[in-house]
């Protein structure tokens, strides 16, 4: 995703909560303390809040977590962005608490598969500047091989891209220099 900004702009970034509500609420009080905030609504001029994924998994409260950024973005659709983390993904939330944390809230009516396809939907990567600069904002990395300038010089904003076909064993193969043998560019074998 690219959001070109207004050279005025203020960003907020925010990243890994973990499920970790009190963080999370402690830095919106903060951000209505500073008149950026008044409840959900982003009101300062110009200022977008971006959050860079990680939001669910080892914390208690991953739901409540979601569901305040959730109220945040549809309060403020042009303002408030979430990035997609490695933990926004089926095989982490089972894996590191999420689902279960669903389940013992809600029972079996949780419906983690849904979740999960929210997530899909997220961006992997959020590229925010103005004119020509802008600065790559993601939880912990882009696909090797992946070249955003297509997306960059794109008109619009947001403006998005896809992914298409992950080319990281091509990386790999031209790359071998950036690699040592115990990288196993296929982690999801377990």
């Amino acid at each position: 995703q690219k959001l070109s900004l207004s050279a005025n702009s203020r960003v907020g970034v925010h990243g890994d909560l973990h499920g970790d509500i009190r963080s999370l609420m402690a830095s919106l009080a903060d951000l209505q303390k500073r008149k950026i905030l008044t409840g959900f609504k982003v009101t300062a001029p110009n200022t977008h809040l971006l959050f860079l994924g990680d939001y669910t998994d080892r914390g208690y409260c991953g739901v409540e977590v979601l569901y305040t950024l959730l109220r945040l973005r549809l309060e403020n659709p042009r303002r408030v962005w979430l990035a997609r983390g490695n933990h926004e993904d089926p095989y982490m939330t089972k894996r590191y608490g999420f689902a279960v944390e669903g389940i013992k809230k809600y029972g079996e009516e949780f419906k983690h598969k849904r979740i999960a396809a929210l997530f899909e939907t997220l961006p992997s990567v959020i590229y925010v500047g103005t004119s020509r600069n802008f600065l790559q904002s993601c939880h912990g990395g882009v696909e090797p091989g992946y070249d955003p300038k297509p997306l960059l010089r794109s008109r619009g904003s947001p403006s998005y891209q896809r992914l298409g076909t992950l080319t990281r064993g091509e990386f790999r193969q031209k790359h071998k220099d950036l690699f040592d043998e115990s990288f196993d560019p296929d982690y999801r074998k377990e």
